[in-house]
């Protein structure tokens, strides 16, 4: 955490990466979880321009369900933080 705090005093942008497995992004969702985290840190840290890359998909044989969904919980979650979801690219 540590290191994230200083790159993103720095930082004019955010990649948020997060992976599409079942049940590791629900866990990284969860409260305390890294991709909350990340999320809260980034728009503390004042950064506006966020975007979202869902990895893994590999794992969930590309499904584009799959996608979506991780794509309205991620978006759903900025929204909360404080981003407007129609800014957040999510790849």
């Amino acid at each position: 955490l540590k290191s994230m705090i200083t790159g993103t005093s720095q930082a004019d942008a955010a990649l948020v990466l997060v992976t599409a497995r079942e049940g590791e992004f629900e866990s990284s969702m969860l409260k305390e979880a890294s991709t909350r985290d990340h999320g809260l840190l980034v728009f503390t840290a004042g950064i506006q321009k966020v975007a979202v890359a869902v990895t893994h998909m590999d794992g969930v044989e590309w499904s584009q369900e799959r996608f979506q969904f991780v794509e309205k919980e991620i978006l759903s979650y900025l929204k909360k933080v404080g981003y407007n979801p129609e800014t957040v690219k999510v790849v």
